[in-house]
């Protein structure tokens, strides 16, 4: 996908389906595996000035990008946070709403692990749930 088909699914498909998902204005999301933003730019748009979202990867890169095109584009809803499976950072939000997309494809090609490398992501997203 080029920069023009990507500021179009930002802008439009994306957004068109997170509102489709439920999200909508004032909502606290949480993009967990972020990444650069693909699903944390247009919940941004759809929670508007009155929701946040809290993007969450491991990568330092694509966290600091994220940073970068937020303060870029003046994207003031989205606070990004660099995190591992032992931060506490996670705890400090109540989230209305978590997205986990797109982050099968990278667990490893052996399904057993893809299957544990899952239950772990989501216990920790469960327990942030949770502790809330």
């Amino acid at each position: 996908m080029g920069w023009t088909e990507y500021a179009e699914w930002q802008n439009g498909e994306g957004v068109k389906l997170l509102q489709d998902c439920g999200m909508s204005t004032g909502m606290t999301v949480l993009d967990f595996g972020s990444s650069i933003g693909e699903y944390s730019i247009p919940a941004s748009i759809v929670v508007g000035s009155s929701g946040l979202i809290i993007s969450v990867d491991k990568n330092t890169n694509c966290v600091k990008t994220l940073r970068e095109i937020c303060d870029k584009y003046e994207i003031n809803n989205i606070t990004t946070i660099k995190c591992n499976e032992t931060s506490d950072t996670l705890h400090e939000y109540i989230y209305d709403c978590v997205m986990y997309f797109d982050l099968y494809h990278q667990m490893g090609k052996e399904p057993y692990k893809r299957s544990e490398e899952n239950q772990r992501i989501l216990r920790l997203i469960t327990k942030t749930l949770k502790s809330n």
